[in-house]
């Protein structure tokens, strides 16, 4: 700590890893602050940093990068010349090990490029007459099919969000090809358009197969 008035410093902190939203997170090893959370903006695992803390919790703190003593052997040079300004894209601090870690924007039919496509993705979804209004925007991400997913805005494109799993703890949310009816279901050996529910409770129909007990086959185990 120093004088009153003066701002915490914290001095090399090794970012570990990422947290939701792009921060990096570092532990301090020693200090006031040993075995807390260190959130570090606009980092990389394996930089390692000086900064002060701006925000400061029992368990936590927030810092503002004052140096960067030693950069991550990940770290890559930033595409967007505007990043630092406009204060978006967290995700944007790319490493060689993960490729691009955030996912432009497109229109339909756009070029992506990276193994990736122009791929729909509902975030606020609508029911009934009013289905054709949900909000959603193009991304260039890569084929979503049997990711973990808890919504259908998890599962852009032609996907839909169904549990292949049990109930309760036992549930297996997955993304697999969306259909309204049996004609949809196209692959083969997945002929079969059943009724499901994402992880919210919400309804879904997708394309999977059941087993003779009546319960849905994990096909993406």
């Amino acid at each position: 700590m120093g004088r009153k008035g003066e701002r915490e410093r914290l001095e090399g902190l090794e970012v570990l890893r990422w947290a939701h939203g792009g921060e990096g997170v570092a532990i301090p090893g020693s200090g006031a602050r040993a075995g807390g959370i260190v959130f570090v903006p606009d980092a990389v695992p394996g930089d390692v940093v000086d900064g002060d803390v701006v925000e400061g919790k029992a368990r936590w703190a927030r810092i503002a990068v004052t140096r960067r003593v030693r950069a991550s052997p990940e770290r890559v040079p930033v595409p967007c010349a505007l990043q630092a300004r406009c204060g978006g894209c967290p995700c944007v601090g790319q490493t060689k090990r993960f490729g691009q870690s955030s996912s432009q924007l497109c229109d339909m039919g756009d070029p992506c490029g990276n193994g990736t496509t122009c791929l729909d993705v509902t975030r606020i979804a609508r029911v009934g007459a009013y289905a054709n209004n949900a909000a959603s925007y193009g991304l260039c991400l890569k084929d979503q099919l049997c990711s973990q997913c808890t919504g259908q805005w998890d599962c852009p494109g032609d996907l839909a969000c169904v549990n292949l799993g049990g109930s309760n703890l036992s549930a297996n949310h997955r993304c697999v090809p969306a259909c309204t009816s049996n004609a949809d279901c196209t692959e083969p050996g997945l002929r079969t358009c059943y009724d499901s529910v994402d992880a919210s409770g919400r309804p879904a129909r997708g394309c999977f197969n059941k087993n003779a007990g009546g319960l849905p086959v994990n096909r993406c185990l």
